[in-house]
């Protein structure tokens, strides 16, 4: 069992479940890579990679730094359903990112535009769609996946 402990009172009997969670992922054309922060996805592994090794970062939107700490694979369903996986760069950024230039590469066009049944990602090879939902300015791609969460055997949450 895992002791956790606040300011208030410790929890003992504490037993990992895993839960449904909802990303909601900017597809974003200025992204370099997938970017997500590790904090989204507990209970998954971040495997170092040569850039995290080496110590590399990414300049963010207002020139700061953000280091690379590793990659995470991501199996994901999107919302009818269908079963996916993406390979993410662990990064402490504000929201999770998709990178349309890596998207493009990998053959998933970007369509913003009115008309065509609204925003959505096209694979070129299969025909895939995945529909996009535009909230203010950005373009969100939801992902449904499993994250751990510490819960007591009485139903409590630790404090955050």
């Amino acid at each position: 069992s895992l002791l956790i402990e606040s300011k208030a009172e410790v929890l003992h009997n504490v037993e990992d479940r895993w839960v449904w969670r909802r990303i909601e992922a900017a597809v974003d054309s200025g992204a370099v890579d997938h970017v997500i922060d590790p904090e989204y996805l507990p209970g998954l592994q971040i495997v170092q990679t040569d850039a995290s090794k080496a110590g590399n970062a990414w300049t963010g939107t207002s020139g700061e730094e953000i280091p690379k700490l590793g990659a995470i694979s991501l199996p994901w369903f999107t919302c009818d359903g269908r079963s996916k996986a993406l390979a993410f760069q662990a990064g402490r950024v504000g929201r999770p990112l998709i990178g349309s230039s890596r998207l493009e590469d990998a053959g998933i066009n970007t369509l913003l535009m009115k008309g065509s049944g609204g925003p959505h990602l096209k694979n070129t090879v299969t025909g895939e769609r995945y529909d996009l939902r535009r909230v203010g300015g950005l373009y969100l791609l939801d992902m449904w996946c499993r994250v751990k969460q510490s819960t007591d055997s009485r139903g409590f949450r630790g404090r955050d």
